[in-house]
């Protein structure tokens, strides 16, 4: 399992997910970054400590503003990428 939060997402900070209004400043910024051309070809937001009821908020986020967003959940290490 930790190769999937390690390869190709060097670099990429790891958050703790702490609730909807942090996620969604997250994702925001990631999104300025990219339309600024300043992310350094990293499109990848990692969360940790993502339990399922977290898991079901990211959705409800994601489904209400940001249809565009995938998700890969990691039930066993509780990470969100």
């Amino acid at each position: 399992m930790r190769y999937y939060l390690t390869e190709g997402l060097e670099g990429v900070e790891r958050q703790k997910f702490t609730g909807g209004p942090a996620f969604t400043e997250a994702i925001e910024s990631k999104a300025g970054e990219l339309r600024s051309f300043d992310s350094n070809g990293r499109q990848y937001l990692v969360f940790s400590s993502v339990g399922q009821k977290d898991l079901a908020l990211a959705n409800q986020i994601r489904d209400a503003d940001y249809k565009g967003l995938r998700f890969l959940y990691l039930d066993n290490e509780d990470f969100l990428d």
